[in-house]
């Protein structure tokens, strides 16, 4: 089992990470990020005898072992055929690789033991890299395929298959029953045909006496059960990443989204039943996925889990840690699961709002910025809504704690809070305390220029810095700006309703959402679809990108 893993992130010098390896491990990220690549160096660096030049492992140790129970791991694995007295290792597929003396092997352990933990690679290869799994698409497709098998024991690898180790081991067969039939309400039956024998699955079971028979009762038994060609790829993906996990008994299971060809609840399932198979059985895994639902099922199962955000852009490479003690905080709160919080780990970029109505309007902001100003559009961008302005803190402080560039949308009356309410806002965007006093003063100020600024309909709200002469208007400028350097971004003419004036709706909330929408128009081609200019909210969207796109953005 490993400890310790130490990421080095490419050849920059970005501060390195080092995290502690948990039952599971969710790599997360923006697509290109190097995901995939990370499972695929934990494989190699357990794997190989030879020195590693990776771009993100920088080195694995493993969990302390003692003498005595390495020396009975090795009294039960196989012996080289050839030579009784030597050790064979096999790869990372379980396909024997070669083969070392006993002698040597302790040897090398106690080096191991009393020196570099890091030291030797036939250890390591020894204790991890031969019971690692890594599962790619392939593997999960061909669950269903026929496979040869035998009933004899064979050295070769041509039997070293899932089908052909659940033949042989009946309790095998009866945990990945029991973990099909809680998924999809059927029971896995293995059927036979000459040298070769394929999983089926079958809305009742077959009667014990009739189990791995040829028989003309179990062969007319399983032709009525579903098999490789009439089951869906999503029942094929889960019972294919079960059955090698359960098959396989690897220790340490490398898994490249999971997601694939599952719907989100079986998704969900599927993160719950392997979170709980870890846990249960001392195992590790190591996941990397776009899914949420996922992710949640591994927090529903209460394991302790750690997610691993990577991102990788011209300016470099980054990779932050959100513990478990952190996302526990996080799921905890309501209102932060609520508002799908964590989808906004799989982004580059998130920006918080007040509301769903300024989430779907900002959403389509953006949209028709990328069709026709596509330099100020904001690309892989999530938009969350978060009910409330001091959600909208609590959203950002947490996504930007695990290094997402997440802009906070607040209605300019934020003015109007006072005390711990207005340095909260601050607070959570990581303004330096130093700076409080100045911008109380400066706020105080401002709220003296809207006499009617406790009326429903308040100067404040419709028109915002519109209202301003030009002195004062300089004062509510230098105000917004300061917040903007920190990715706090108040609408400037006073909160959403007050954008596009040119198209003219009262009202508010989600009734004036979708009026707005039909007066913005759905066409186009037509005269009356509005396009982006150079100023109101389309400008907005450009200081906005402009923070996010900036590698020494303050606030991070």
């Amino acid at each position: 089992m490993l400890n310790e893993i130490k990421l080095k992130i490419g050849n920059s010098n970005l501060s390195n990470l080092s995290l502690t390896a948990q039952a599971v491990n969710v790599i997360v990220g923006p697509n290109n990020s190097g995901k995939s690549l990370m499972l695929r160096e934990i494989l190699q660096t357990l794997s190989s005898h030879e020195e590693n030049n990776h771009f993100i492992i920088d080195d694995i140790s493993l969990k302390s072992i003692e003498f005595e129970e390495i020396k009975g791991i090795v009294d039960s694995r196989k012996r080289d055929i050839y030579n009784p007295d030597n050790i064979t290792i096999f790869d990372s597929n379980g396909h024997p690789s070669h083969s070392i003396s006993e002698q040597e092997f302790y040897n090398s352990f106690l080096k191991f033991g009393e020196t570099n933990p890091y030291c030797d690679k036939f250890v390591t290869n020894f204790l991890a890299g031969q019971s690692t799994l890594l599962l790619n698409g392939q593997t999960r497709l061909n669950s269903l395929t026929w496979k040869e098998y035998t009933t004899h024991s064979s050295p070769t690898n041509q039997f070293n298959n899932t089908v052909n180790k659940l033949i042989k081991d009946d309790n095998l067969y009866k945990k990945l029953g029991e973990y099909v039939y809680d998924a999809f309400k059927v029971y896995p039956e293995i059927s036979l045909n000459g040298a070769q024998a394929r999983i089926v699955l079958s809305k009742t079971k077959i009667e014990e006496h009739l189990r791995l028979s040829i028989k003309p009762d179990a062969t007319e038994f399983l032709q009525n059960a579903q098999n490789d060609e009439n089951t869906s790829d999503g029942r094929k993906a889960y019972i294919g990443i079960i059955s090698e996990i359960i098959a396989g008994n690897p220790n340490i299971i490398l898994l490249d989204e999971p997601e694939a060809f599952l719907h989100p609840p079986l998704a969900r399932k599927l993160g719950s039943v392997m979170s709980k198979i870890a846990i249960s059985e001392e195992k590790q895994i190591f996941v990397s996925t776009h899914s949420s639902d996922f992710i949640m099922g591994c927090i529903e199962a209460h394991v302790p889990i750690n997610i691993i955000r990577l991102t990788y852009e011209t300016g470099g490479a980054t990779a932050k840690l959100l513990d478990n003690e952190s996302l526990s905080r996080m799921m905890k709160n309501p209102l932060l699961r609520s508002t799908n919080v964590l989808d906004g780990i799989f982004y580059k970029n998130v920006i918080v709002t007040e509301s769903d109505s300024d989430r779907v309007f900002y959403q389509e902001i953006n949209k028709r910025l990328k069709e026709y100003k596509p330099e100020w559009y904001i690309e892989d961008c999530l938009f969350l809504n978060a009910q409330n302005k001091q959600t909208v803190g609590w959203i950002t402080e947490e996504l930007r704690k695990i290094g997402i560039p997440t802009v906070s949308i607040l209605d300019l009356d934020l003015i109007k809070d006072g005390g711990s309410n207005f340095t909260n806002y601050l607070r959570s965007v990581n303004i330096p305390e130093n700076q409080f006093p100045g911008l109380s003063t400066n706020k105080t100020y401002i709220k003296q220029l809207f006499p009617d600024i406790e009326s429903k309909n308040s100067s404040l709200k419709t028109q915002g810095i519109n209202f301003l002469d030009p002195d004062d208007k300089h004062l509510l400028e230098t105000f917004l700006q300061t917040l903007n350097t920190y990715g706090l971004f108040p609408v400037p003419c006073g909160e959403l309703e007050s954008w596009l004036p040119n198209v003219p709706l009262g009202g508010h909330g989600n009734s004036w959402i979708i009026a707005k929408f039909e007066l913005m128009g759905d066409d186009p081609d037509s005269s009356n679809y509005i396009k982006p200019t150079d100023d109101d909210v389309w400008f907005f969207f450009k200081q906005i990108k402009d923070w996010l796109d900036n590698p020494e953005r303050r606030g991070m």
